[in-house]
């Protein structure tokens, strides 16, 4: 009969299962993916409506909007909320896999 030795997950170690990603960089691109998303949607938007001149000037709002921040803090809120699912599922399967491991007396 072969010993086998089972590994513990650990959540501390979630940020190195992810790459060394952490809460703070889902935000932060999700900030940057919302500025961006203004931009492209204000240019795209300008074009439909005014062609070249259209797009300058729907661009140009875009990046008024962006300074105010709201884009920013929108796009950070949604990436906090991603990192929060991915973690609740972490914490689902690890409570699975220790509760299992309990069972069969690891």
């Amino acid at each position: 009969m072969t010993n086998t030795e089972l590994t513990t997950l650990s959540l501390d170690n979630l940020a190195l299962v992810q790459g060394g990603v952490t809460r703070q960089d889902f935000q932060n691109v999700g900030g940057q993916a919302a500025e961006v998303g203004v931009l492209a949607a204000g240019a795209a938007g300008g074009t439909y409506l005014g062609g070249p001149v259209g797009a300058a000037v729907g661009t140009a709002g875009a990046e008024i909007l962006n300074r105010t921040g709201a884009p920013k803090s929108a796009g950070e809120w949604a990436g906090g909320k991603v990192w929060d699912a991915g973690a609740a599922v972490g914490r689902g399967v690890s409570n699975a896999y220790t509760g299992a491991r309990k069972a069969a007396g690891f």
